[in-house]
C-alpha cells in the first residue's frame, strides 16, 4: 500500500478520531482514576474488531499483527495476555518485529478554573486548535495511535509490523510503572517502544534523567527568644538550596542548547519541625527534583552539588511512589530514572522518519526531551524507544492546552505509515 492510500485511509477516520478524542477530554482520569478511561478504550477496541484486555494495574493492551488469523486463533483460549505472550513468540519465529505505542491515559487537574477561556472538561475547537485538559499530554496521541490501530484493522491494510498498544496508568507521577508491569509481568516484550509524548510532530531521540528526591537535616529544638540553645536545621537547608540553583545555573551557563549534557534542579517544597513561631527548627526537609545529564545519578548529582562550599553533607533519599491503582494494586517504584537517547542513525530512527517523509513530503525534525516519559522503562529492558507525538511540549499541564488539529491527523497518518509503510522489510528493517 503507497502513502497516499494510507493518508486516505486515515483521512477517512478524521471525524471518527475527533469524536473519540472529544469522548476522551470529557473524563476526569485524574493519575489513579483511569478506569473509565480505560473502559472506554475497551469498547473503541472492541468496536473495531482489535484485541485488547485491562492488566491487573488497570492499563489497556491491545494488539493488531500481520498474521491476525493466528492471533485470533489463540485468543480462543480466554487468555488475552497469555495470547499476545504466544502470539509474539510465533512472529519472532518469523522474524517479524513488534512495535509498541505507549500513551499515557492520566492527566494532571484542570488547577485554577478561571484562568481557562473554556471548559477543560469539555473539547472546544478554536483557529484549527483542540482545547482541553489532555489535548496535548497526551489523549491526542492516545487517540492517534488507537486510531491507526482500528484504521488498520478495519481497512485489513497489510502490516509490515505487530503492533501492541499500550494504553498506560499513572504515568504523571510514577512514568514506566506501568509500561514495565506489561514487560517484567505479563512479558509481552516489544522489540521497539514509539511513545507519544509532546513532541510537536518531530522525532525525539531521547531524554534526560529524572530523580524525584528528598534531603533531611536534624538540629535541635529550643526556644526561639534563646536560639543559641538550639541547632537550627533551617540553615544549613538553606545552604544547600543556594548551592542547588547554583548548579543548575551553571549547567545552563556551560551546555545551554545540550539537554543531554545539563542538570537542572528545582526545589519543590520545604518543610519544618516543629514549626512554631516559639521554637528553633529541629528537624528540616527539602524537596527536589532534577533532570539529569547522560551519564549522571541521583549520587553523581550530589557529588556534584558536594563540591559547593555552602553544601552540608545531610540524608536523601529518591521518592518511591507506591500508591494504589484504580484496581488496587501496589507496587514500589522509585522515582529516579537515568537518560537514554536512541542512535539518530539507527534503523529504527530512519524507518519512523520514512514514514514522516511518506506523509508529510519532507525530512522531520529530530530533538531530545527534557522531561521523563515510559521510555524508562524501556531503557530499563534494554529496548530502543523514540518519540513521535503531535502535541508542543511547552503546552502540558498548561491551562487552555491545545493541540493542533491538522497535527493530530497528520500524527495519525506517521502512527498508520510506520505499522504498514510500503509493502517491504518486515524483519531486517529494524536493528
Amino acid at each position: 500500500m503507497v502513502y497516499d492510500d494510507i493518508c486516505s485511509a486515515a483521512d477517512m477516520f478524521r471525524s471518527e478520531a475527533l469524536e473519540f478524542l472529544r469522548s476522551c477530554i470529557a473524563i476526569r482520569s485524574f493519575t489513579g482514576m483511569e478506569r473509565e478511561q480505560a473502559d472506554l478504550l475497551l469498547s473503541f477496541f472492541s468496536d473495531k474488531g482489535v484485541p485488547a484486555f485491562r492488566t491487573p494495574r488497570g492499563s489497556v493492551v491491545s494488539m493488531i499483527s500481520p498474521f491476525q488469523d493466528e492471533l485470533d486463533d489463540e485468543l480462543k483460549s480466554g487468555d488475552p495476555a497469555g495470547a499476545f505472550r504466544n502470539h509474539i513468540s510465533f512472529l519472532r519465529e518469523k522474524e517479524i518485529r513488534i512495535i509498541a505505542f505507549d500513551a499515557h491515559m492520566d492527566v494532571v487537574s484542570e488547577g485554577d478554573l478561571s484562568e481557562w477561556s473554556s471548559d477543560p472538561f469539555c473539547m472546544s475547537a478554536r483557529d484549527g486548535m483542540l482545547f482541553g485538559r489532555g489535548t496535548c499530554d497526551m489523549k491526542g496521541a492516545m487517540a492517534a495511535m488507537a486510531g491507526a490501530m482500528a484504521v488498520a484493522s478495519c481497512e485489513k491494510i497489510p502490516l509490515r509490523f505487530c503492533a501492541v498498544g499500550c494504553f498506560v496508568t499513572e504515568e504523571e507521577l510514577a512514568e514506566g510503572l506501568a509500561l514495565d508491569e506489561i514487560i517484567s509481568d505479563l512479558k509481552i516484550v516489544p522489540d521497539l517502544v514509539l511513545l507519544g509524548e509532546p513532541s510537536k510532530n518531530r522525532i525525539s531521540l531521547g531524554q534526560r534523567g529524572k530523580a524525584q528526591f528528598s534531603i533531611f537535616f536534624e538540629g535541635k529544638r529550643a526556644h526561639s527568644s534563646q536560639p543559641q540553645q538550639g541547632i537550627n536545621a533551617m540553615y544549613p537547608a538553606a545552604g544547600n538550596i543556594i548551592a542547588a540553583d547554583r548548579l543548575d545555573r551553571k549547567g545552563y551557563e556551560l551546555f545551554p542548547d545540550d539537554l543531554l549534557k545539563r542538570d537542572t534542579i528545582a526545589v519543590t517544597g520545604v518543610s519544618v519541625l516543629p514549626g512554631d513561631a516559639s521554637s528553633v527548627i529541629s528537624h528540616a526537609r527539602v524537596d527536589m527534583i532534577a533532570r539529569l545529564a547522560e551519564g549522571c545519578t541521583l549520587d553523581s548529582l550530589i557529588g556534584k552539588l558536594s563540591e559547593d562550599e555552602l553544601w552540608t553533607k545531610c540524608r536523601y533519599e529518591a521518592e518511591v511512589y507506591d500508591r494504589p491503582s484504580y484496581t488496587g494494586v501496589k507496587k514500589e517504584w522509585k522515582v529516579c530514572h537515568t537518560a537514554w537517547k536512541t542512535d539518530r542513525n539507527s534503523l529504527f530512527a530512519s524507518a519512523l522518519a520514512e514514514a514522516f517523509r511518506g506523509v508529510k513530503g519532507t525530512d522531520p525534525e529530530f530533538i531530545v526531551w527534557p522531561f521523563s516519559t515510559d521510555g524508562v522503562a524501556a531503557s530499563k529492558h534494554g529496548i530502543a524507544a523514540l518519540g513521535f507525538g503531535p502535541g508542543r511540549e511547552e503546552m502540558c499541564h498548561k491551562p487552555d492546552e491545545y493541540v493542533g488539529e491538522e497535527a493530530l491527523i497528520d500524527a495519525l497518518k506517521v502512527y498508520l505509515a510506520f505499522i504498514c509503510g510500503k509493502e517491504k522489510l518486515l524483519s531486517n528493517y529494524i536493528d
